[in-house]
């Protein structure tokens, strides 16, 4: 297997947003209207940028609920914007509950709201998301779960259940459609709709972990992963099967600028991905522990054409 390193040879800087205490982790792009939605989870509320980067508080989200927000996700033919919502606070009582919003894009209201409640058994976390057809899917990191939005019954249901995974987070199609690639800490896993089997992608001598937003882009995986040093973004081409990665290419990595790169939405061929959320700033209340190493938003662009 094939492993070519680049630093960062295509990397621009987008935006420059002048919040340095948002805490941005989810990025969504809507091409009617070319325009994109951040994500806050300190300030829980969305910005909805200009593709200039221009920013305002998109309608009166920083008002819907003591919840942060980090998974968001388009539906552009419904006009519909779908975000994942959880209580950073560890010692409140919603603490641990998996929230999901169903969004207009057009009036900029809350259509819906789905809630999973914690157990005594199971602590949710609902962290991004990914529609397909019809079905919405979402990876519930804190239970080790994949669930999905039963279009028919309206009703958040287990496509896998808890403790299937660790820590799953990023997901997208397969490059051959025919299934979900799920990032987890253990590893990429293939999940096949209507078996609902969960595969382990093999990575002969390359290990995949800690892969945060994951997207499928010209026949290939483009992750972005943070947890180890250096950050770096990717692209894994699969085999023919769809089950093995036989190549690896790092797109960008070790860029200065990078502090906990999380997620990001493809517009005309680049990828727009959050450089610096400084998501290890928040502590278990919820609360920055260092303001002053907090900079502004900066949203880089990546070329993957």
């Amino acid at each position: 297997m094939g492993c070519v390193g680049q630093k960062y040879p295509t990397l621009r800087k987008a935006f420059e947003i002048k919040e340095k205490d948002l805490i941005p982790e989810g990025i969504a792009y809507d091409a009617q209207t070319d325009q994109f939605f951040v994500g806050s989870i300190n300030k829980k509320k969305i910005l909805q940028l200009s593709a200039r980067g221009k920013a305002e508080e998109f309608s009166n989200s920083g008002s819907w609920g003591d919840f942060g927000y980090l998974g968001l996700h388009i539906d552009a033919g419904r006009r519909l914007l779908w975000a994942c919502r959880y209580q950073p606070n560890t010692n409140t009582d919603s603490a641990g509950w998996g929230s999901l919003y169903k969004i207009s894009l057009d009036t900029g209201r809350p259509l819906k709201k789905y809630y999973l409640p914690k157990t005594e058994e199971v602590s949710h976390l609902f962290n991004d998301l990914q529609l397909i057809g019809d079905e919405l899917y979402l990876t519930d990191s804190e239970a080790g779960a994949l669930l999905w939005l039963n279009s028919a019954t309206d009703s958040l249901e287990y496509l896998l259940p808890p403790g299937t995974f660790v820590y799953p987070n990023g997901i997208t199609p397969s490059p051959d459609g025919q299934a979900l690639v799920v990032a987890t800490a253990g590893g990429l896993y293939r999940v096949n709709y209507s078996s609902k089997e969960a595969t382990p992608i093999e990575t002969p001598d390359y290990y995949i972990i800690g892969v945060d937003g994951l997207y499928t882009h010209g026949g290939a995986l483009i992750g972005l992963q943070s947890v180890f040093m250096p950050e770096t973004i990717s692209k894994f081409t699969l085999d023919g099967s769809g089950k093995v990665v036989e190549k690896i290419q790092v797109l960008a990595n070790n860029h200065p600028d990078f502090d906990k790169i999380t997620t990001g939405a493809i517009r005309r061929g680049w990828l727009y991905f959050i450089a610096n959320s400084f998501v290890s700033e928040l502590d278990e209340e919820g609360q920055v522990k260092n303001e002053e190493k907090l900079k502004n938003l900066l949203v880089y662009r990546l070329k993957l054409e």
